[in-house]
């Protein structure tokens, strides 16, 4: 896996996302089967979703999510994210309506007019859909970048630094259980092992 996609995939875990990573979204011609792209990173987190540290009896503490993220609890999160090392600027020929509308799909995200939304996701960044349950899904793109530089567009924008220094500030303020523990994650492993030799960021 991408390094930089490695972290990105450790940042959305961390706030209560589910990922799935380079995604590869299949179309059918009339020349045969072809893949249009690979969207670097899904995620889905379900409403008042928490990483929740267990204690004695029914006690326990919550750690709180990046505000950054702007998550709520009164409805799904769906993000679509695109990772660069360099600027970041999305791929628009990358993301199609048919490639939007296959993501949403992936995660059964929206229950009625799954085109029409991904066609609002493209114009303006962001649309809000019910799930068959009317469960209100909030969708999201956003763009992971090395440096946020000229930003154009109506998408959200997230720096690789702002990952990088808000994993090493949560892993450095609950040290004392995510440090002692098997974090079974390359990325995290690694900004885990920086925090452990003293190196903050």
């Amino acid at each position: 896996m991408d390094p930089a996609v490695g972290l990105v995939q450790a940042y959305l875990r961390v706030n209560g996302f589910f990922t799935v990573t380079e995604y590869p979204i299949i179309a059918r011609t009339h020349r045969g089967t072809l893949t249009l792209t690979d969207v670097d990173v899904l995620g889905v987190r379900f409403p008042g979703a928490e990483r929740w540290i267990s204690e004695t009896g029914s006690h326990g503490q919550a750690l709180p999510p990046d505000p950054a993220l702007a998550l709520g609890d009164e409805c799904m999160e769906m993000v679509i994210g695109e990772v660069k090392e360099g600027k970041a600027r999305l791929n628009r020929k990358a993301y199609s309506p048919l490639v939007v509308e296959a993501t949403i799909r992936r995660f059964g995200c929206c229950a009625h007019d799954p085109a029409g939304t991904a066609r609002a996701v493209i114009k303006s960044g962001v649309a809000t859909t019910h799930l068959r349950m009317d469960m209100l899904c909030r969708i999201r793109m956003i763009v992971f970048g090395g440096t946020v530089g000229e930003v154009q567009g109506p998408y959200e924008v997230i720096s690789l630094k702002h990952i990088i220094t808000f994993l090493n500030h949560h892993l450095t303020l609950y040290r004392d259980v995510l440090l002692h523990t098997q974090l079974k994650d390359e990325a995290l492993n690694l900004m885990a092992l920086l925090v452990k030799v003293g190196l903050k960021l």
